[in-house]
């Protein structure tokens, strides 16, 4: 399981979101999602929304440990999307979330909204030294602009990726012949990132720890080979598939080895 990831990407969106409690420390305020763009439909026409969307993208585990299947290394993408897109109609009268062609004026807005995710992933706060403490080494940072392909315009919205090395990640386990396993508990460090949004946080931080929660005691943890740290509060239902018969081999439970 890999939720290393998970756990990178709810540490980023804390530390942009001030965990969901004013002030924010970005422009785009609450409008910062996981893995994924949130265009909604309480905006007026011609009004601009700057947000942000979260995404961790290559991941590559280097340097072999003596375990089989374990290594030593693991370096990851994290790539932060802003754009400033607006609620706009077209020639036709039709309606819909877009972003638009860049300005000066969205350039600046963009400018100020890298400035302002760097300076909230680096505080020293609460948040952002949660986020921090995910991080073994900063490997490179870099921009890019999205640009249309067929007529190359430069539209208002950048992505602002990390080149990390973070730490491995836990073991992966199946289920054997000796019965029911006691259910596992959330690993760190996702555990504790959870738990301090939970204890301090609020809005859609909040809400989105709890859906996280409630999403993991859904699709259930395989037990792992060596114990978990607990999460106070947590404890994960894990339905066991039946007896395994001596001629079959151990299922694997879905979700196990593949990211979440």
């Amino acid at each position: 399981m890999s939720l290393q990831l998970t756990a990178v990407r709810l540490a980023a969106i804390a530390a942009l979101t001030n965990g969901g409690v004013t002030p924010y420390p970005t422009i785009a305020k609450e409008e910062v999602h996981d893995s994924r763009q949130d265009p909604t439909s309480d905006l007026y026409p011609g009004q601009w929304r700057p947000n942000i969307s979260i995404y961790t993208e290559q991941d590559v585990n280097d340097e072999p440990s003596n375990t089989p299947g374990r290594f030593r290394k693991r370096e990851i993408g994290l790539t932060i999307g802003y754009e400033v897109g607006a609620w706009m109609v077209d020639d036709e009268d039709n309606e819909g979330y877009a972003v638009p062609e860049t300005t000066a004026q969205l350039e600046l807005m963009l400018d100020m909204m890298s400035h302002q995710i760097r300076t909230a992933l680096f505080a020293p706060t609460v948040w952002g030294q949660l986020w921090q403490d995910q991080i073994r080494k900063i490997l490179s940072v870099s921009s890019v602009r999205y640009s249309t392909s067929e007529h190359q315009y430069r539209m208002a919205s950048r992505e602002l990726t990390f080149a990390l090395e973070i730490a491995p990640d836990c073991d992966i386990g199946l289920w054997t012949e000796q019965g029911p396993v006691p259910a596992p508990q959330i690993p760190e460090p996702l555990a504790t990132i959870l738990q301090t949004i939970i204890d301090n946080g609020d809005g859609d931080t909040l809400a989105l720890a709890n859906d996280l929660i409630a999403q993991i005691t859904s699709i259930g943890l395989p037990p792992d080979q060596f114990p978990l740290a607990p999460m106070s509060g947590f404890t994960l239902e894990v339905p066991h598939p039946g007896p395994v018969q001596s001629n079959q081999t151990p299922p694997i439970i879905a979700g196990g080895p593949t990211d979440l």
